[in-house]
């Protein structure tokens, strides 16, 4: 079964969790009021230059949101059964030029000049970035409705559903981005009447360290994910089933492999740089804590070293002492 998808990676993810589903087209990186505003002029088009190791998707999504061509793919696709959309990428700043608009997504300004094509930047969530919102959401929802052949014959989808993502609640914030963001949901489902919504209890919502994309507030646990594709599959898929053993973390090997982990003071040292990079850890500090003795802190990392004198501190002791610092360093950052 395919799905098209029009969100992130906090859907896309889901569905490596199925057996039998594979992704139609995804559109990714672009708001929806980018993706309804008018085509900048073919001068603007021919100056986006991008960095040389930009990869394939990177490059696909940039040009489709200047180009403008996301919608029209997505009623291209061979696809008509199920359709999920998510609204996480309207986190993204717009720029703004004689009335076109494109998305300044992390990756646009990573590998391409847009940030330097258009002049005026719109912040997400401000009250202008609501208002434009409000006027394209209701052109979005009639176009991305149906599919439509090479005969120009439309058909409407048989299956839209709403994936009422949110950010992980770490700070004032984030809290008040999602009050903004279930506004938007809200929206969106009264302008697709037939379309069925989904959102995952709020206590799944919790900040992963090692998943796969890097700690981001929409970079989840497993269970997130599993949870989502179950109530998916109950819904819509008939209850096809769900995969047990696959994660959206990091493994245990790529861990290593990727870090180098070769002795206790490199663990140590990247232990710390946990600390530092994931101080938004919520309250699932234990299971978290738990996670990395079982990666970082493996006793047989420790008995295949030569240099003895590393030996002094024991495993215990590094524990005891890296934990310490991570409760210091996120106790403000926890959510109860």
């Amino acid at each position: 079964m395919k799905i098209d998808i029009w969100g992130s990676c906090v859907t896309r993810d889901a569905f490596e969790f199925f057996d039998d589903c594979t992704i139609g087209y995804f559109s990714s990186r672009q708001s929806i009021i980018s993706a309804c505003s008018p085509i900048p002029d073919r001068h603007t088009i021919n100056r986006v230059k991008f960095l040389q190791n930009t990869s394939d998707f990177h490059r696909r999504v940039i040009i489709e949101d200047v180009n403008k061509t996301s919608i029209s793919k997505m009623q291209s696709s061979s696809n008509e059964d199920i359709l999920v959309i998510d609204l996480t990428e309207e986190r993204n700043p717009l720029l703004e030029s004689h009335c076109c608009y494109i998305t300044l997504s992390d990756d646009s300004k990573k590998f391409s000049n847009t940030n330097l094509l258009f002049n005026n930047k719109i912040i997400p969530f401000s009250d202008l970035y609501i208002e434009l919102f409000k006027k394209n959401i209701e052109k979005f929802a009639r176009e991305i409705s149906y599919t439509s052949n090479k005969s120009n014959e439309k058909k409407i989808r048989k299956n839209i559903i709403i994936h009422r993502a949110f950010f992980s609640e770490i700070d004032f914030e984030r809290k008040k981005n999602n009050e903004i963001l279930k506004l938007f949901y809200d929206l969106l489902s009264e302008k697709i009447q037939n379309s069925i919504s989904i959102e995952v209890p709020k206590y799944f919502r919790i900040c992963s360290p090692l998943h796969k994309w890097g700690p981001y507030h929409l970079h989840f646990i497993d269970e997130y994910y599993k949870e989502f594709s179950n109530i998916l599959s109950k819904t819509i898929l008939k209850n096809q089933k769900i995969k047990e053993i696959y994660t959206v973390q990091i493994c245990k090997y790529e861990v290593k492999e990727k870090y180098n982990i070769v002795n206790i003071q490199y663990n140590k040292n990247y232990y710390d740089l946990l600390v530092k990079k994931y101080n938004f850890l919520n309250k699932m500090l234990y299971n978290f804590e738990i996670e990395l003795e079982n990666i970082y802190f493996k006793r047989k990392d420790i008995e295949n070293l030569s240099t003895k004198n590393l030996l002094k501190f024991t495993i215990m002791h590094i524990v005891k002492k890296t934990k310490q610092k991570i409760k210091q360093k996120i106790k403000k950052f926890l959510i109860f």
